[in-house]
């Protein structure tokens, strides 16, 4: 076991994400869609709705992260 070898490895550092706190999800939820209320994405229309989860998913959120945030269903906050 202690042997040096050549052994090649996956790389998953890359992959890594940064935790994003549910307050830096707030924060930018209530920054793109100009209100001070999170839950204004339920009712917002969905095209407009969809554009703000894409760019939180794009920024680092996860699915399950969104859904509790936002109170929208897991299949809303994966088809946006």
């Amino acid at each position: 076991m202690m042997s040096a070898n050549e052994d090649n490895c996956l790389d998953i550092n890359d992959k890594i994400r940064k935790q994003l706190s549910d307050k830096e999800a707030r924060i930018l939820i209530k920054k793109l869609s100009k209100s001070d209320n999170v839950l204004i994405l339920q009712q917002m229309e969905k095209n407009e709705r969809d554009k703000i989860i894409k760019d939180l998913k794009e920024t680092g959120f996860s699915i399950r992260q969104l859904t509790r945030i936002t109170g929208l269903g897991r299949r809303i906050i994966e088809k946006a």
